[in-house]
């Protein structure tokens, strides 16, 4: 059985908060930056705050648990049965594999009735890549792969 849980943090959401800030203390303290690089300030700036917002709005709006077994999908509370869907494939992004620190987690899952849908987010799994490769084996329905592989 496959458990995804919602990370607590989101290094995506820290890190383009803090550039969004630091822009914004170099636009008022000007006297800390060089001429030649102020038009990259005035550039990515904004740029940092869109990320930053897009960010934190998909953070809120994931999933918090995901089982994936042989019998069904459980999204939070909804519970789909592998008899009403197609294929369930996990595409895990590693940061650093070596550590099992998976950076994002994408879900595809396809209904019989050809209805597809898509969610990425940031997971703790609860099994390392060979693992998961192994329990889902034999499995026609449930595919998890990685980057790169």
């Amino acid at each position: 059985m496959l458990k995804l849980k919602k990370k607590l943090i989101n290094y995506e959401v820290i890190i383009s908060l803090y550039f969004t800030l630091h822009g914004v203390f170099l636009h008022f303290n000007q006297e800390y930056i060089d001429e030649s690089k102020i038009k990259i300030l005035y550039f990515l700036t904004p740029i940092f705050f869109v990320v930053f917002l897009y960010v934190l709005f998909s953070f809120f709006r994931m999933y918090k648990n995901v089982t994936v077994c042989e019998s069904y999908l459980s999204l939070d509370d909804r519970k789909i049965d592998m008899n009403e869907l197609c294929y369930v494939n996990v595409h895990i992004i590693y940061a650093f594999e070596s550590l099992n620190w998976a950076r994002k987690v994408e879900v595809y899952y396809k209904y019989n009735d050809g209805e597809t849908f898509f969610f990425s987010g940031i997971f703790s799994l609860n099994a390392r890549y060979e693992r998961l490769i192994d329990m889902f084996k034999g499995n026609e329905k449930i595919e998890v792969s990685k980057n790169g592989g």
